[in-house]
């Protein structure tokens, strides 16, 4: 065994005669080349692995490979719920692979993206996953990673060999459109904030087009600036673009019955504005988020969202980021993963007596 001063440590040749296969065998196992391996050679190595306590010495094959057994993940910043949730997924992926994490914020700063993939290079990571960059901000990551993008158009990543993951965002507020207009609401407005992501840009087309498509007018789309621009954003601020859209919204005329918000973020800062306000949700607003956080079973009342399938999207970004890394020449894929909605008790019927 490895633990313990002047224990014996497992070899490669003794797991090959443990599992009765050759140590080229093992060596193709424990570097996931199972193309000419079957299930059943694959599921001995495994044994003999666990029965001997077999630890692969990662510093030895760094320095024989250059590379580690390990991917970077690059979220804006995981005190968004959202990104913490992804970034767990990711991990757990990940590790079904054999593969562990290193997780960067990267507080959507493309100078901060690019030097945390130049240094993960150095540390012999060959592969990275990329959520929700600036668009239009973002340099090519460096030609020796591999990258897979979640939350991005191809176009903006300055590479055409990057694979992507995305939602149909503009799905997602078609959905929160039609459910609210199925409740009744004519009059419907749209949160957003001022930083540009594919998931910004779509998710307010697909609000435009689904208020167009029911005939509807009187559908502000709201969008908040950060008070200290994009260099410092860390979405704490996401609270404070929701508080400070409901006053503009309340002096609307006509005044809105029911609010899309673009995350659950400024969804809950709404809320608290309304509260403060004196406006009773859902008696006269209803609110709509998107993601489905942890948070939005916690308001009161409880959120009603859209929700994104946050463990399907990490799985296939890590699948198609090993896909990459084995087959570094393979053709560019993306997966779209559509959207559902999670009605709780913030939507209902607009007010019977609305202000028109």
């Amino acid at each position: 065994m490895t633990t313990g001063e002047g224990s014996t440590k497992i070899t490669i040749k003794e797991v090959a005669e443990a599992a009765g296969v050759s140590r080229s065998s093992v060596s193709n196992y424990l570097n996931e080349r199972f193309a000419n391996m079957g299930l059943e050679t694959r599921e001995r190595i495994n044994q003999a692995i666990e029965s001997l306590g077999y630890r692969p010495n990662n510093a030895a094959r760094q320095l024989k490979t250059g590379k580690v057994p390990m991917v970077g993940l690059l979220v804006p910043t995981v005190i968004n719920p959202f990104f913490g949730e992804l970034a767990l997924a990711v991990e757990q992926a990940a590790g079904r692979h054999n593969y562990r994490v290193l997780l960067c914020n990267t507080m959507r700063d493309a100078e901060r993206e690019y030097e945390f993939e130049e240094e993960m290079l150095s540390f012999g990571i060959r592969g990275v996953i990329t959520v929700s960059p600036i668009v239009g901000r973002r340099k090519s990551a460096p030609a020796d990673l591999a990258v897979v993008a979640i939350d991005a158009r191809r176009g903006d990543l300055g590479s055409a060999n990057v694979d992507l993951v995305n939602l149909d965002n503009q799905a997602a507020t078609s959905i929160a459109v039609d459910h609210l207009v199925s409740l009744g609401h004519r009059h419907i407005a749209y949160v957003s904030d001022s930083s540009f992501t594919f998931a910004r840009a779509s998710r307010a087309a697909g609000f435009e087009a689904a208020v167009a498509g029911h005939g509807l007018s009187d559908c502000p789309v709201v969008v908040q600036s950060f008070v200290d621009g994009i260099a410092s954003y860390s979405d704490v601020e996401l609270f404070e673009i929701g508080r400070g859209s409901v006053a503009q919204l309340l002096s609307s005329n006509p005044r809105p019955t029911a609010i899309i918000a673009l995350n659950d973020m400024i969804a809950v800062g709404i809320l608290s504005a309304l509260r403060q306000h004196g406006v009773a949700v859902p008696g006269e607003m209803s609110l709509v988020g998107i993601d489905d956080i942890v948070l939005s079973q916690l308001t009161t009342p409880g959120l009603s969202t859209i929700r994104q399938p946050v463990t399907q999207m990490a799985e296939a970004a890590v699948e198609l980021l090993i896909a990459r890394l084995r087959s570094p020449t393979r053709s560019s894929t993306e997966t779209v993963f559509q959207p559902e909605l999670v009605r709780r008790e913030s939507t209902e019927k607009p007010f019977s007596h609305e202000r028109i």
